[in-house]
């Protein structure tokens, strides 16, 4: 429990400082987000009504305030909630108090108390999510949000989603990297291998994205069950993968004919078309030549 909450309001520390939210939001002396409401009437049903879902429980009472704390792992994150309620104003005071161990793994990048601010990057998705939670109770008594909170930020992702889209990134990394040292630069070629790629690329990345939406938008905000959130990363990560492979395997393949015909038909090179020759099987030969003598056949015939 904080002492701060026996203490009288300390007044603010002199600086010029810009109100959040219609004059009514700001950061106090001890870097606490502040809000100050107007209400039409007695605000304590809905406040405990949203404390009770939301997991905050009452650790304090004075008077006309009460102190709500989420958590209470000593080891984690500690959201604390200030309500001050008088008459048809209600002022919100919140906090989030950092563990020391907590501070050990950031490497104490994380400070003693987090501030409910929507952006930035240490302790972001905490902040985020207390955020969330603050606003839920915001809406109910009719007041804006907390300001920047509304606009899309990659902590609000779920971890399996942040998860996948590592995950995916992996095998398609592997692909861009694999198909482009086939690439040969030669005039007339350079630019079909490159189209070849690029057709893999661009249903490869519509894969991957398609997969990704899917599990965002689907399992983890409408089913929003754990199973389901397991079974969709696990499928999702298999069928990319398996795909990629495939992939990289046909446009090698394809990238292989397009430079057989190129240095063995079009434009004869004795070295590179050995080289390339080199790279297939016996049947995989014969069955080229077979290819090439019905190609002269059909040029020969065109002649004459």
């Amino acid at each position: 429990m904080d002492s701060q909450f026996w203490k009288k309001s300390t007044p603010k520390k002199a600086r010029e400082t810009t109100r959040r939210v219609l004059d009514v939001e700001d950061f106090d002396s001890y870097d606490h987000w502040t809000r100050d409401c107007r209400v039409r009437s007695e605000a304590w049903f809905a406040i405990e009504a949203w404390a009770r879902e939301m997991g905050y429980h009452m650790v304090a009472y004075k008077s006309k305030k009460r102190l709500y704390q989420k958590g209470m792992a000593p080891d984690a994150f500690i959201t604390f909630l200030e309500v001050r309620h008088e008459e048809n104003r209600v002022v919100f005071k919140s906090w989030i108090e950092v563990s020391n161990r907590m501070r050990w793994l950031s490497l104490f990048h994380l400070p003693k108390e987090l501030k409910i601010d929507p952006v930035g990057f240490w302790g972001i998705r905490q902040r985020r999510k207390a955020c969330r939670e603050l606003n839920d109770l915001l809406i109910r008594l009719r007041q804006p949000e907390i300001a920047q909170s509304d606009t899309f930020h990659w902590a609000d992702l779920d971890l399996t989603t942040l998860g996948l889209i590592a995950l995916l990134t992996f095998p398609f990394v592997l692909f861009v990297l694999g198909s482009l040292g086939k690439v040969e630069i030669a005039a007339g070629l350079s630019n079909n291998l490159l189209s070849l790629l690029a057709e893999k690329l661009v249903v490869l990345l519509g894969v991957g994205i398609s997969l990704v939406l899917c599990h965002h938008w689907i399992v983890i905000k409408q089913v929003r069950k754990k199973w389901a959130t397991g079974v969709s990363f696990g499928f999702a990560s298999i069928l990319f993968l398996t795909l990629s492979i495939y992939f990289l395997t046909r446009t090698q393949r394809e990238m292989l004919d397009q430079k057989l015909v190129y240095f063995c038909v079009s434009n004869y090179q004795t070295t590179k078309c050995e080289t390339q020759l080199g790279a297939l099987s016996l049947a995989e030969r014969q069955k080229f030549s077979k290819k090439v003598e019905a190609l002269h056949k059909q040029l020969a015939i065109k002649k004459e």
